[in-house]
């Protein structure tokens, strides 16, 4: 369980990427974003890519759910439809972590 803190962490990030490659986004921004100390992200991260990591891992366990949950309530092609739906919706953070050029990124990308 997440606490409040690094939730409001990880939705700022998850703004930020929206807006940007990841490997442009930095502490100082979600700390501004979230009006927190650096401190205070330093004793929930150790950095941007830490942050990556705990979004990319609790995303995906949301995104299995989901689609496990909807596996079992409709039928393939809606079960495709809404897969994609929720892809698409994340468009601007995929594109943003796929123009991110730094190697700590593309290693979650492969």
């Amino acid at each position: 369980m997440t606490t409040l803190t690094k939730r409001e962490i990880l939705r700022a990030f998850s703004e930020l990427a929206s807006e940007k490659p990841v490997d442009k986004i930095t502490v100082k921004e979600i700390t501004d974003q979230c009006q927190i100390s650096r401190n205070t992200f330093y004793y929930h991260y150790q950095d941007v890519y830490e942050v990556l990591e705990e979004y990319l891992r609790l995303e995906s366990q949301r995104m299995v759910e989901r689609l496990e949950k909807d596996l079992g309530s409709c039928n393939p092609e809606e079960f495709i439809v809404r897969g994609l739906d929720s892809m698409i919706s994340h468009r601007a953070l995929f594109y943003n972590l796929n123009q991110s050029s730094g190697s700590e990124v593309k290693r979650y990308m492969d």
